[in-house]
């Protein structure tokens, strides 16, 4: 609950006493407010303390549903202490609008991708923050945000991007002079360069051995297609597959996929028939992609592989085809890439180049 305080000061041994005040916690922080008209009156003090606990109170239950600094002003009276404030200091929503839509007008946001990386990192300040003002932004934030971060269980690299983008509002926000200065920084997170995407067949195999079998059939079906975790689903309104799906249709005797897969294009790929009862065994047991993401990686940890994620899968998936012979234009195509060198940067692993070097002199010496 807020502390009430009685301002005074003693000068030579005289005590001068002044209206009283209070110290309310908001989710912005803890929040000094003083009281008119008190100096002789502990009695009216009183009393706006309860409309502050009140606020208080609610604040803490509704962090996000209104802005609990002007509210705590209005309640005791002093609204008149924040003329034109909201008006002219927007709220983080309405920042992050204002942001988006100037950026889009600009062409600097050409991707639905990153839009909604703009979105999902507006929603992560509210949920921290709450939608204030954004000159209410303080030093005091940024653990709270780095708290957040990691309950999250976020991969370093999802955690760098939500801090970029975190970092981008606030110097728009400088930039636009809604506030003086950046109030802190969100430092990147050093993260070593991945050099081991390639799950080799063998040990692809092992992985499903400590999967659930209805997780297993998504993988199965991902590393014999290519197809992204959320490109698995075949429900093209479904808001957990951000409108990526495909479907399967029956073509000159092959399993034809089609693909509506990011930024919505769409392409074409081939669903083995030995794996269609695999197929059908995914569709009649819908899962949520999170889940099936994080269920393989339990089961990488579990079979001793524990720095596999799930578009390794994917990056397999390409490499086996150059294992297998296929050429450069072949791989894009089925591998849905706007352009070849997309393509070549999934072809990386070392192990994977041994490979080709050994297969090669093998078929040629």
């Amino acid at each position: 609950m807020s502390t009430l305080q009685a301002n005074k000061t003693s000068i030579n041994g005289v005590t001068r006493k002044y209206n009283y005040f209070l110290i309310v916690s908001l989710p912005v922080g803890k929040i000094r407010v003083s009281l008119p008209d008190t100096k002789h009156n502990k009695s009216l003090a009183k009393k706006l303390q309860i409309k502050a606990n009140e606020i208080e109170t609610l604040a803490k239950l509704y962090p996000n549903e209104k802005d609990w600094y002007k509210e705590l002003y209005i309640a005791l009276g002093q609204g008149y202490k924040l003329p034109d404030f909201n008006a002219v200091i927007p709220t983080i929503k309405k920042v992050f609008q204002e942001m988006i839509d100037e950026k889009l007008l600009y062409k600097v946001i050409k991707k639905e991708s990153t839009l909604e990386l703009y979105q999902a990192t507006r929603d992560v300040m509210i949920d921290v923050i709450g939608n204030v003002p954004v000159n209410l932004i303080s030093v005091m934030h940024r653990p709270k945000l780095e708290r957040e971060f990691r309950s999250r269980r976020w991969s370093d690299t999802t955690i760098n991007m939500r801090s970029r983008y975190i970092m981008t509002t606030l110097k728009w926000c400088v930039k636009h002079k809604y506030i003086d200065k950046i109030p802190f920084e969100i430092k990147q997170i050093e993260v070593a360069k991945k050099d081991k995407s390639w799950i080799t067949p063998a040990v692809f195999d092992t992985i499903c051995l400590f999967g659930k079998v209805e997780y297993v059939a998504y993988w199965k079906v991902a590393y014999n297609t290519g197809l992204r975790l959320r490109e698995l689903g075949v429900w093209p309104d479904d808001k957990k597959y951000n409108k990526l799906y495909h479907t399967l249709k029956r073509v000159n005797n092959l399993w034809q996929l089609d693909v509506r897969g990011k930024q919505h294009k769409r392409g074409l790929g081939v669903l083995p028939d030995s794996l269609k009862p695999t197929y059908d065994l995914m569709v009649a047991n819908r899962r949520n992609p999170n889940n099936v993401s994080s269920e393989f990686k339990k089961a990488c940890r579990l079979a001793g592989f524990g720095h596999y994620r799930f578009h390794d899968i994917r990056h397999s998936y390409i490499s086996n085809l150059s294992i297998k012979g296929y050429d450069s234009h072949s791989i894009q195509l089925l591998s849905r890439h706007s352009n070849l060198s997309t393509t070549s940067g999934y072809l990386n692993d070392i192990n994977l180049g041994w490979e080709k070097i050994r297969d090669s002199r093998l078929k040629y010496d």
